[in-house]
């Protein structure tokens, strides 16, 4: 995720360990992270082919939730000046659930045809091998 730029005057809080506010003139966002410990299970080959790790046991995968609430301010709904400054939201909440979100993240990378491939090379470079021994 590249810089974030915000409007003028922004306010970032972290009011809990687990939690980060970002308010704004117009708005204010809350993001929330939530780790209850439970494990998960990342796509087959993930680990080896695109983080580079050959022994599983080497990580432990974990689940975590992530909850992001915008709130407008009641005042700015009267007002349609300064909207322009504010498309980043969109654009916020769209790269957060692309990089966060486990299967937005695969369906983001195309993890199952980038997987299908490396499958057929995989077999091509068994077959030719067995037919130069």
């Amino acid at each position: 995720m590249k810089d974030l730029i915000l409007p003028k005057k922004s306010i970032i809080r972290r009011p809990e360990d687990n939690k980060i506010e970002i308010e704004t003139k117009k708005l204010k966002i809350s993001i929330t992270v939530r780790f209850e410990g439970f494990c998960t299970v990342l796509p087959s080959g993930f680990e080896e082919y695109y983080m580079g790790i050959k022994d599983r046991r080497d990580i432990i995968e974990y689940s975590l939730d992530i909850d992001a609430q915008v709130s407008i301010k009641l005042g700015s709904l009267f007002s349609r000046a300064g909207w322009e400054y504010y498309y980043w939201v969109d654009s916020f909440l769209e790269k957060l659930e692309d990089n966060v979100f486990k299967d937005a993240f695969f369906d983001h990378i195309g993890w199952e045809a980038v997987f299908t491939l490396l499958q057929c090379f995989n077999r091509k470079q068994v077959k030719d091998r067995d037919e130069h021994e």
